[in-house]
């Protein structure tokens, strides 16, 4: 495998999942509907605005706790 060519092509790979990250996070926070994203485990990733009003959790509170703590129906 040339590791000189493999770096710059991480590196790419890397921004560009950065940038799409970005991309969502920002659809993400302006959808007027509360979105609660969670990882496998059913944990919190991302709370919109909306989301985070209505629960009264906020981004930081809520970011690795299981959603059935932070949404309770």
């Amino acid at each position: 495998m040339d590791t000189d060519r493999s770096r710059p092509e991480q590196e790419q790979t890397l921004e560009a999942l950065y940038e799409q990250r970005q991309w969502l996070q920002v659809t993400l926070s302006s959808i007027g509907d509360g979105v609660i994203t969670t990882d496998a485990e059913g944990k919190v990733t991302f709370l919109n605005p909306v989301a985070q009003s209505l629960t009264g959790w906020s981004q930081d509170e809520a970011a690795g706790v299981p959603l059935d703590t932070v949404f309770k129906k």
